[in-house]
This record gives structure tokens, sequence and C-alpha cells, in this order.
């Protein structure tokens, strides 16, 4: 049996629904720094964002297992607005090791388009490092080829070339499915 412990420990939201930008953050309770459950629930006036923060976690299931987004997602976007930015940190404990891990992305609507994902990021750092780690960064950036950063990690990709291939129809079927790219382990191995 495994002696992981992880839990999500905050989550930011722009453009839910109601919800301009709002954080919530869910803090380790405990007798010696115990890690236990920090939210029972979520209670607050009505517009405060409660039901984004719902819409939100749904959208995270969603993403990490592998869905295509429901149509409805569309209309989660602040009226008005073509983008919406959420962000989830999590806390993963194991015997020797704390460390901290953020998924973070941007769900875009164009006027005809179906609502997809872009702009995906992936951080960690352990508690005794200074600094953040990215992982995985899906930002694009026109003055370059590559279909994710670090140049290194996709330098180690692009080696070999069936996996790029792989890659590279996996990010423009996602894109016209309306999902995420795919950054399935079998494509990506560091």
């Amino acid at each position: 049996m495994s002696n992981s412990k992880y839990r999500l420990s905050k989550i930011t939201i722009e453009n839910i629904k109601n919800t301009e930008y709002g954080e919530i953050s869910f803090p380790v309770q405990g007798i010696n720094n115990e890690r236990k459950a920090g939210l029972l629930g979520i209670y607050g006036a009505n517009g405060s964002g409660k039901t984004a923060v719902i819409y939100a976690l749904n959208i995270l299931k969603t993403l990490m297992s592998g869905y295509a987004l429901d149509n409805d997602t569309y209309n989660y976007i602040t009226k008005g607005k073509n983008e919406a930015k959420l962000k989830f940190e999590f806390d993963f404990e194991t015997k020797d090791l704390i460390s901290y891990i953020a998924y973070e992305f941007i769900l875009a609507k164009d006027n005809d388009e179906p609502l997809y994902v872009k702009d995906e990021k992936v951080t960690y750092k352990r508690q005794e490092d200074s600094r953040t780690i990215v992982l995985i960064d899906t930002t694009r950036d026109e003055s370059t080829d590559l279909l994710f950063s670090p140049k290194l990690k996709y330098e180690h990709v692009k080696k070999d070339k069936d996996t790029l291939i792989d890659l590279m129809v996996s990010s423009k079927m996602a894109h016209e499915k309306g999902n995420h790219l795919s950054l399935e382990k079998k494509h990506l191995t560091f």
C-alpha cells in the first residue's frame, strides 16, 4: 500500500460564470501539521462563486481523465469574455518528499469555433527548492516551431520522429475536437 498523500490545495478562477477572479485555498489542518482534509464545505452568499468552483472542478476532472469537454462548457465562460483561466495547485507527499504541482490552462472560445484548451502549463517544486520547475508549457511562441517548452524536453521528444508525429497529430486532433493537447505518458518520457 502506498503512503503517498496528495490533495488539492488551491484553485484560481478567472472568468467562469459570474466569477471575474477568485481564489480558494484549502489549508492543511491538524495536530503536528498532520495532513487532513482542509475542506468540509463551501458556503457563501448568492453570486459569490460557489458554482464556479464546482464548474472548475468538473473541467479539471474531464481534462485529467482525457475526455473532451462537453459542449455546455462553452457557456461556463463569463458572458462577454472569450477566455477563462484556471489554475489548480496540489500538495504531494511521499515518505521522503513534499512537493507542489500546479496545472493551469486557458479555455478559449472563438465566434463559430468550438471551445478549446490552450496554454497548458504544469509546474513542479519540491519543498526544499527555491524555484519552480516548468515540466511542460504549451503556450505557443509564434517565433519558434516548438509544440511545447522547455526546449530541452522538446528536443528530447523530437529525436524520436514517430513520437513527434504522434504528438503533432494529437495536438491537431485535440484542437479540432475542442480538447486539450494530449500529453500522454506514451508520448513523453523524460
